[in-house]
């Protein structure tokens, strides 16, 4: 009886060890994918930054700076995934395997959920605004009152074609802050803070990258954060979370320079 005790207590004690393993590679997990998120959005205000110093002047090259970075970080993200250091494989940040039948499915939904956004978008003044400023570099002064402006200096110049920058601008955007501010923060995050504290820590830090257009836009993406972070829980696809991401950035700034 009391070698049984002693087993038991043993076991007890190993159980013990495992569970606080367990806790202090989530915390450190926790703390990595917070470093790096906030690494991140403090890498992407040098592209308000510069200017003050006389460089990336024009809204073309505030863009193409804020790209550039996004693809940094993700080169980044692809050798800690390789090295292990994120310490997550590819299926559990949000890309799943289940054929083309399912991603067709999960792009029809994308086009259902955008759906409402897109006439909340086109009866609000403000937020086409929002998109001028974004279409214009975030650059401070009056919104572009022409067309002709707006193709002259933005994705005219940079890309040579206003539709293909829009787009190129876009995928980077949504391809790259879907996979971290939401399916990595997300796949870690929960276990740890629980869901509304990963949500409230994705979406600030997310909301944050969008300082370069004002307090009123990171309001709004503080709050569009959430809902892609609620969309992205709910399905656990981040093909989903990109192509909503990705629909509403394409959409958005072209209904607005068509009304322009």
């Amino acid at each position: 009886r009391a070698n049984s005790g002693s087993r038991e207590e043993r076991r007890s004690a190993r159980s013990i060890l495992v569970t606080m393993g367990l806790a202090a590679k989530l915390d450190q997990q926790a703390r990595r994918v917070i470093l790096f998120l906030l690494l991140a959005t403090l890498a992407l205000q040098i592209s308000w930054v510069l200017p003050l110093f006389g460089v990336a002047q024009t809204p073309a090259a505030r863009h193409l700076v804020r790209m550039v970075i996004k693809w940094f970080l993700f080169v980044v993200f692809i050798r800690m995934m390789r090295s292990g250091t994120a310490g997550l494989g590819w299926r559990e940040l949000g890309f799943r395997n289940d054929g083309w039948r399912d991603r067709a499915k999960q792009l029809g939904l994308a086009v259902a959920l955008t759906a409402p956004v897109a006439v909340v978008f086109a009866a609000s003044p403000t937020l086409q605004n929002l998109v001028l400023r974004n279409l214009d570099g975030g650059a401070a002064g009056t919104m572009p009152g022409s067309a002709g402006h707006l193709f002259g200096n933005i994705f005219g110049i940079m890309f040579g074609s206003i539709i293909f920058g829009i787009i190129a601008v876009a995928f980077t955007a949504a391809f790259v802050e879907e996979l971290f501010w939401r399916g990595y923060a997300l796949a870690v995050l929960p276990a740890r803070v629980g869901l509304f504290g990963a949500v409230t820590i994705a979406s600030a830090l997310f909301a944050l990258t969008h300082t370069y257009l004002g307090l009123s836009a990171v309001v709004l993406t503080f709050g569009g954060g959430i809902a892609l972070s609620l969309v992205y829980w709910w399905r656990r696809s981040l093909l989903l979370n990109i192509a909503i991401h990705f629909l509403s950035d394409v959409a958005a700034p072209i209904y607005v320079l068509s009304k322009l």
